[in-house]
């Protein structure tokens, strides 16, 4: 499998680490032009890429329609289709871990627009019926947040600062991040209190390959912190399997 993925997502890196010789990464700067007429089969950029390449797109999928948030794109028989791959495989990663959620307890995220939404509607489908969410950058996503919550039943999806986050009286059973940690030192110093978080719970930060100062922080916790190689690794079988 032929897989694009941008340099500012770590593809160096993560290649090197995966260890899968049928699954080639390559990150050479290419142009949007170049690239969707290439023969890769998965193509994943960053996120102010795929934003605007997804504006110019027509799209079906309702799930991408209404939320607007995209993390790969996909070949099919007319050229490449926008998925939302990383969320879709999470909770398969999570069943083959077998890793029971505690749903009644709430699941907290903190990244970019796309992933922030994508995982929210993933989590409300395992089960979570309250999901907070923190952009490290302080945007605030919730005019998208409305339009997403149209599609869930009886969920309730929050955007808070990491400050708020504290002040919620409910503890989480889940942390799932995905942002560079080289870039905001002072968020990570506050998140290794881990504070919001239930004995025992989840963590899982998705650039911990390149970056695992949060992750060693977690286990020194007691969390149960998932590996970022293995579900890169699980994310691209996934697509293989699923993908047609």
């Amino acid at each position: 499998m032929k897989i694009y993925r941008s340099i500012d997502l770590g593809a160096a890196e993560l290649s090197e680490k995966l260890n899968a010789p049928d699954i080639q990464i390559h990150f050479e700067p290419m142009s949007d032009e170049e690239l969707f007429h290439s023969d890769f089969d998965l193509i994943e950029l960053s996120e102010q890429q795929g934003q605007s390449i997804l504006s110019g797109t027509t799209v079906l999928d309702w799930q991408i329609q209404s939320t607007k948030a995209v993390d790969a794109f996909a070949r099919d028989l007319k050229g490449f289709k926008p998925i939302q791959l990383s969320s879709m495989a999470f909770g398969s990663f999570l069943e083959s871990k077998h890793i029971t959620l505690d749903i009644a307890k709430n699941a907290v995220l903190v990244g970019g627009y796309s992933f922030l939404i994508t995982y929210a509607v993933a989590l409300a489908k395992l089960g979570f019926n309250k999901i907070y969410l923190i952009s490290p950058n302080n945007i605030s996503y919730q005019e998208q947040i409305e339009s997403a919550q149209k599609h869930l039943f009886n969920v309730q999806i929050q955007q808070l600062t990491l400050d708020e986050m504290s002040d919620v009286a409910e503890l989480a059973s889940l942390l799932v991040i995905d942002f560079d940690l080289n870039e905001f030192p002072e968020l990570v110093q506050t998140l290794t209190y881990f504070n919001f978080l239930a004995e025992n719970a989840i963590f899982f930060d998705s650039q911990n390959y390149l970056n695992d100062t949060l992750s060693t922080e977690a286990e020194k916790a007691s969390l149960r912190v998932l590996d970022s190689v293995e579900f890169h690794l699980h994310k691209y079988r996934f697509f293989q399997k699923n993908h047609k």
